[in-house]
C-alpha cells in the first residue's frame, strides 16, 4: 500500500478532535445494517462545517439509503444513493499503521431536500472505501431497475401541478433521484418541454413554474409561442392563434396579440437566440 500522511480537509487543527476507534456502534433500529463500525468523520452540509469525532455508517436497504451517525447514534446526514457525485480516496487513499492500513474517502452529493454536503471517513477497518462505494453502487442499480424509462416525468409533473408555484430548484432535486442532471437549466428544459407538449398548463417565471389558473389575477388561457422568425435582425414572435408576426424588443415571457388579443407565453430558449 502507498503510504500518505493525512492531512484533515478543509479544518484547521485547532479544530480536528479525535477519537480513539474502538467502541462499539449502537444501532438505532433491526432495518440498519452496519457497514463502518467506527472511524473519524467529518461532516459539512451546504459548505457548513459540522460534526468532527468519531461515527458510523449504516445501511437501511428497506429505505435504500445510508446514514452518516455520531457516536451516540444521532443522524448527522443521509446519503441519498442516487444523487451522490462523488465516492472517491483523498490523495493516496491509504496508509500503514503498525500490521493494518487505515483509509480515508470522501462521499459527497446532495440529500433528498436538495442540501449539499461532504463527508470525509478516516478508517481502520479492512476495506471500508470498497464496501462504502459498493451499499451506494448497489442501491443506484436497484433504484434504476425499479423504475419505467419515463418515471421521472410523471414525478416532475405531479410536483408542478401540486402548487400555483414551484421553484426549479425543487425540480432539481426531483431529477437528482432519478440520476439526471438536476441543475436550474435542466430544470428549466424538462419544465418547458412538458408545457410545449401540453403535459402541464402554465409558464417558467425567471426561476419559478406558474401554473396556468395563477399567471394573473383570475383564471388565464394562454398559448405556448414556439413559432418565430427573424426580419431585418429582429425576432418576431408567430400568435399561436391567428399565426400574426409579433415584433419582440424585449424579454418578457407573456404578451399579448395585437390583432387578436390571444395571452401568449414565450419559452425562455426562444430568448437565447437573441
Amino acid at each position: 500500500m502507498t503510504s500518505a500522511k493525512f492531512a484533515w480537509p478543509s479544518l484547521s487543527p485547532e479544530t480536528k478532535a479525535y477519537v480513539a476507534p474502538g467502541n462499539p456502534p449502537v444501532l438505532l433500529s433491526d432495518s440498519a445494517t452496519p457497514i463502518l463500525n467506527t472511524c473519524e468523520i467529518s461532516c459539512s452540509k451546504n459548505d457548513v462545517p459540522g460534526v468532527i469525532g468519531e461515527g458510523s455508517l449504516f445501511d437501511y436497504p428497506g429505505e435504500r439509503a445510508l446514514r452518516v451517525k455520531d457516536d451516540h447514534g444521532e443522524v448527522v446526514v443521509e446519503i441519498w444513493p442516487p444523487s451522490v457525485e462523488d465516492v472517491s480516496l483523498v490523495g493516496a487513499g491509504t496508509r500503514k499503521f503498525g500490521r493494518g492500513v487505515e483509509e480515508t474517502f470522501r462521499v459527497s452529493g446532495l440529500t433528498r431536500d436538495g442540501d449539499s454536503y461532504t463527508v470525509y471517513f478516516q478508517c481502520r477497518e479492512p476495506e471500508a472505501f470498497e464496501r462504502t462505494k459498493e451499499a451506494i453502487d448497489r442501491h443506484r442499480s436497484e433504484i434504476g431497475e425499479g423504475r419505467k424509462p419515463d418515471e421521472y416525468l410523471d414525478a416532475v409533473i405531479r410536483l408542478l401541478k401540486s402548487r400555483p408555484r414551484v421553484n426549479l430548484s425543487e425540480v432539481g432535486s426531483v431529477l437528482t433521484t432519478f440520476e439526471m442532471p438536476g441543475g436550474i437549466e435542466d430544470a428549466r428544459h424538462e419544465v418547458e418541454t412538458l408545457v410545449e407538449g401540453g403535459k402541464v398548463e402554465g409558464m417558467v417565471d425567471g426561476n419559478t413554474f406558474v401554473n396556468s389558473y395563477s399567471i394573473s389575477t383570475g383564471k388565464a388561457s394562454y398559448a405556448v409561442a414556439i413559432s418565430f422568425d427573424f426580419k431585418d435582425e429582429s425576432l418576431q414572435i408567430r400568435c399561436p392563434k391567428c399565426a400574426a408576426a409579433i415584433p419582440k424588443k424585449d424579454k418578457d415571457s407573456i404578451g399579448t396579440c395585437q390583432y387578436c388579443g390571444t395571452l401568449y407565453f414565450v419559452p425562455s430558449r426562444v430568448f437565447k437566440l437573441l
